[in-house]
């Protein structure tokens, strides 16, 4: 395999590169999550790794919607805490933009997973919703793009250009 090296070629305002690992993270945890066809019998999907980049996701999304809300990212892995100290607008942005009640009970649930599950083998057991989980991301992904639309996310607002008689 070959060494990757990664440079800071551009200086990215803190909203845009939170956005862009969030969006990475989430689509980590998507692959992740994805069945993969061991035999024709047996599917294999990594959930471990994809728990961790889910949590991962949903707090540096947290993260966004409080640099975009005072300019300052707070710091910390507790979903829980970096929720419940967002202001009440941005809070209540999050619960319309996921749809379901008890939103604030199922961050709770989910609130140490990132660390937890980075450490499964310290632990007896563990238990968490992947589906939840990605859907608090969702819901906080479209928070963030209702709270600032101009942000660049391929797929939504921008794409590879298409070159002429290609």
């Amino acid at each position: 395999m070959t060494t990757l090296a990664l440079a800071k070629v551009a200086s990215l305002p803190v909203d845009q590169g939170l956005l862009n690992q969030a969006v990475a993270f989430y689509n980590a945890a998507s692959r992740c999550f994805s069945n993969i066809g061991i035999t024709p019998l047996i599917q294999n999907s990594p959930m471990t790794p994809g728990i961790v980049c889910a949590a991962f996701s949903v707090e540096l999304y947290l993260k966004l919607i409080h640099v975009l809300a005072s300019g300052k990212a707070p710091h910390g892995h507790k979903l829980s805490e970096l929720f419940a100290s967002l202001g009440s607008t941005e809070r209540a942005l999050i619960e319309k933009s996921f749809g379901h009640p008890e939103l604030e009970a199922h961050i709770a649930k989910a609130s140490t997973a990132f660390v937890d599950w980075r450490y499964e083998h310290e632990h007896e057991a563990l238990n968490a919703d992947p589906n939840t989980i990605m859907s608090i991301a969702t819901a906080c992904h479209r928070a963030a793009r209702l709270m600032k639309p101009e942000l660049k996310v391929f797929g939504e607002n921008y794409g590879i250009p298409v070159q002429p008689g290609t």
